[in-house]
């Protein structure tokens, strides 16, 4: 019986290349997904929808200091500074906004539906812009 050892051939070398470098590789996604686990914020749960919330925030960030709000409905009369921070704070596309300010006293009451609003409004040069958002997204 010999007890000579048996030399390794290249392709036992490279075996073991892949194999080291596999483990390397492992470990690295092993800590990458401990990592991450730990960072992920916990899930707050969700509020539930108060109709008319967000009109309420939107009226306090403006600092509207008797905001006309009944149920889920705003209703803003002749400031176009607190009309343009309102619409500014629920994220009116700017389309809708391009409508607002093409509207001439001769329009009439003007309605446009949009992600979930209804905004109506009309224009009087005296009196200026007259609008009511409803929040329909409940």
């Amino acid at each position: 019986m010999s007890t000579a050892k048996k030399e390794d051939t290249p392709g036992d070398k490279l075996f073991m290349k892949w194999v080291k470098i596999g483990g390397i590789v492992l470990a690295a996604l092993v800590a990458l997904t401990v990592y991450a686990t730990i960072m992920t914020p916990e899930k707050k749960e969700s509020e539930p929808y108060k109709p008319g919330g967000i009109l309420r925030a939107a009226a306090a960030a403006c600092d509207i200091t008797n905001p006309d709000i009944t149920g889920a409905i705003i209703t803003l009369d002749g400031d176009i500074n607190e009309t343009a921070c309102v619409l500014q704070k629920i994220g009116t596309s700017q389309t809708v906004i391009d409508q607002i300010e093409m509207t001439r006293a001769i329009d009439g009451v003007q309605t446009v539906s949009e992600n979930g609003f209804r905004y109506q409004w009309t224009y009087h040069p005296k009196r200026g812009l007259d609008m009511s958002i409803l929040d329909n997204r409940g």
